[in-house]
């Protein structure tokens, strides 16, 4: 678990726009016969691309977050903040045994 944990620990880093702007992503990109859009999907399974990205526009750009996109991570924290509570209240009976 240890070795696989930092395997998905440094790609997720990687895949994260952090040292590279998200304009540097190709716009389409070709998979498997696909066209995608590897902006937007990335944007959407990364959930640190969108804190990160807001992050330089405003630090390095001086442009304002959205509302839209502060709505959307707070639905998401509520979100994350709800599914571990309720996954947390249905082992805590026996969460000592399992860790």
């Amino acid at each position: 678990t240890q070795i696989i944990l930092g395997i998905v620990t440094l790609a997720w880093f990687f895949l994260t726009p952090i040292f590279y702007p998200i304009n540097a992503v190709p716009q389409h990109v070709t998979v498997l016969g696909i066209t995608l859009n590897a902006q937007l999907w990335l944007r959407r399974l990364n959930p640190m691309a969108s804190i990160i990205a807001s992050y330089q526009e405003s630090l390095y750009w001086g442009v304002p977050t959205g509302l839209d996109f502060l709505a959307r991570t707070a639905v998401t924290a509520l979100i994350v903040l709800v599914v571990g509570y309720l996954v947390f209240q249905h082992y805590s009976p026996r969460f000592g045994e399992e860790i």
